[in-house]
């Protein structure tokens, strides 16, 4: 923990190549301060040196696939932050920060998983983000199935329900797009129409269920391509749940996965 604080970047590359061992081989000893250690490596994520940043993001993929689910008392503050950076990187991160969020769906308990998504990016400003979110809360809702979306859990339910409401109709053609996904996959649920109806505003519901009508009468059809203004798109409105306004670094590259 002392040289992941250093201001030498090559002491906290070497700090977080130790934490990665543990990680691998030493399981009981980083769970002891699992904790501390999330924060230090999410305080580097936002590091301003590139290799640094990367390096954090993969010793956090690190983490979430080995030490699993008991790095759930970790995943909103993870989900928030990975998913930012996801929207503020260029391809070379957002390649490292996929991998890591697909570890955090792959290997963390699916329910707060997905809770954690949802507060982190499926009403962000920016466009990137929204569609990050919405395509790993398709494999998250994939995984916990209709039965379980609807089934009136406290911080499941009431937290996916006026997301999907909100994100089916999403300025993004993908992020909509898998915002119907999910809807089509649980609109044949019995208790579809009634957790809808309990978890969103009228309009919304007259809304929501005409673009399920449409679902099945036409299909989803393909995953679109976002436009690129669209891509690059930020919003400056408000949100709600029933609406929205409209060199010496070298060496390091290999010491990733």
């Amino acid at each position: 923990m002392r040289l992941i604080a250093d201001s030498d970047w090559s002491n906290k590359i070497e700090a977080m190549t130790k934490i990665r061992r543990l990680a691998h081989h030493h399981t009981d000893v980083l769970m002891a301060s699992v904790h501390s250690v999330t924060l230090a490596l999410i305080s580097e994520v936002q590091n301003l040196r590139s290799q640094v940043a990367r390096y954090a993001i993969i010793t956090l993929a690190d983490m979430f696939s080995t030490l699993k689910r008991s790095m759930d008392p970790e995943l909103e503050t993870c989900a928030k932050v990975l998913l930012q950076k996801n929207g503020e990187s260029n391809e070379f991160i957002r390649a490292e920060l996929e991998k890591t969020l697909s570890a955090m769906v792959s290997d963390s308990t699916p329910q707060r998983c997905l809770a954690a998504f949802i507060a982190g990016g499926s009403q962000h400003k920016i466009v990137q983000v929204r569609k990050v979110t919405a395509q790993h809360m398709s494999a998250l809702c994939d995984k916990l199935g209709p039965g379980k979306l609807l089934s009136g859990v406290k911080d499941l339910t009431d937290k996916v329900i006026p997301a999907l409401a909100v994100m089916c109709r999403d300025p993004s053609q993908q992020a909509r797009w898998y915002a119907r996904k999910i809807l089509l996959s649980i609109s044949e649920h019995p208790e579809f129409e009634s957790m809808l109806a309990k978890y969103t505003t009228s309009t919304d519901f007259r809304e929501v269920k005409q673009i399920v009508e449409n679902l099945r009468l036409k299909g989803l059809g393909g995953i679109p391509n976002d436009t690129p203004s669209a891509t690059g798109a930020r919003r400056t409105g408000t949100m709600t749940r029933g609406s929205r306004t409209n060199s010496a670094e070298s060496n390091v590259s290999g010491a990733s996965r």
